[in-house]
């Protein structure tokens, strides 16, 4: 499962090298290959501190905040994202939980009723000492082998998971600072002219006056 994973990220990190188009494709393939109902990506706002969907699939369909079907999962992706943030015990490891459990908050339990989820398990988005996200897998099926199988198909994908949202994070921030720079030499550029341009201008008005 590790190997596959590895394999998968490396194939999605050079035929969808934006973030959204890697993520669109990596949450749809775990969906495939786990056979189950719906699998969301919540992560982390750095400035806020708030935790807010980000992406999701449903049944094969990928979903953001711009799609059709988005206020249909807005509200207990939200539920989630404030439960996520208050358990920390699911900063570091996976949860595991039933489609009813009362953990949940209604509005998860709700939407797991409506769409016959049986089990779901979180895995955090995780690079020490930061939780960047979390990334959630819904299914319909329940047994004990299919949750031990599918536990260890979210963790290995988590992992690849979190690696490509923190290098496409480090280039970002690379490419901000490079422009950033780029900005304060031009500023710095113009002003030297301005500068010189106005020292020369009254040099020639001092001369003229002397004269």
């Amino acid at each position: 499962i590790q190997s596959n994973a590895v394999q998968l990220a490396l194939d999605l990190i050079v035929s969808h090298p934006d973030l959204r188009g890697f993520f669109r494709m990596f949450i749809k393939r775990l969906v495939d290959d786990s056979e189950a109902r719906a699998c969301g990506v919540w992560l982390m706002d750095e400035a806020t501190g708030a935790c807010d969907l980000w992406m999701a699939n449903i049944g094969g369909e990928s979903l953001m905040a711009d799609s059709a079907d988005w206020p249909a999962v807005d509200l207990p992706g939200e539920s989630l994202g404030r439960h996520l943030l208050a358990c920390e015990e699911g900063r570091a490891a996976i949860l595991e939980y039933d489609g009813r459990d009362e953990r949940l908050p209604e509005p998860v339990r709700a939407f797991n009723r409506d769409a016959g989820v049986n089990a779901l398990l979180v895995a955090p988005l995780r690079l020490e000492p930061k939780t960047l996200g979390w990334i959630a897998l819904a299914s319909v099926q329940d047994s004990d082998c299919e949750r031990r199988w599918r536990h260890a198909l979210i963790e290995a994908t988590a992992h690849q998971a979190t690696l490509a949202l923190y290098y496409s994070r480090l280039v970002e921030q690379s490419l901000l600072e490079a422009r950033r720079q780029a900005v304060l030499e031009e500023r710095n550029r113009i002003a030297r002219d301005i500068h010189d341009t106005l020292a020369q201008g009254f040099g020639a008005i001092l001369m003229q006056l002397q004269s």
